[in-house]
């Protein structure tokens, strides 16, 4: 399943599919994430920098570093784990890609001069809105870094 992104911005952008449609729009000062599926919101999430980031799905409420653990201080990767099984998303020049058991299921691939364009497996299919979920908030999170780094 391909999604090309309307807007290279993990803050607001659509993430268009040929069966489905994901929005992201971020409010406040980009403190607060909405991502809807279809119209119907499937997750919401509180950015915070000084207490832990808060994502409310599936009606229930908990801390993003409890679920999608790391960094490393050496490397860009982040986990989760979901029915039974270890998922990384890992960081890469020109793209950010996520892996099961060594297997990749889905890959972001980043362009200046056109669209982005998000590529998930049929193996992933049943987790996507976790998929989507996660990938924004790494996305995010690696946006707000290399800003950082870059201002340093």
């Amino acid at each position: 399943m391909d999604f090309t992104l309307s807007h290279n911005s993990p803050y607001t952008t659509q993430l268009v599919g040929a069966e489905v449609s994901y929005d992201v729009q971020s409010r406040n000062l980009t403190r607060h994430t909405t991502i809807r599926r279809d119209d119907a919101t499937i997750a919401e999430i509180d950015w915070h920098n000084f207490k832990a980031t808060t994502v409310v799905m599936d009606g229930e409420e908990f801390k993003l570093s409890d679920f999608l653990k790391g960094p490393s201080s050496m490397t860009m990767k982040r986990e989760f784990s979901l029915n039974g099984s270890t998922y990384v998303w890992s960081s890469h020049l020109k793209s950010l890609r996520l892996e099961r058991d060594g297997e990749k299921i889905a890959e972001f691939e980043r362009h200046t001069f056109r669209k982005s364009k998000l590529h998930v497996s049929q193996a992933a299919e049943k987790i996507l809105d976790f998929v989507i979920v996660t990938f924004i908030c790494v996305w995010r999170e690696e946006t707000e870094m290399t800003v950082a780094l870059s201002a340093s």
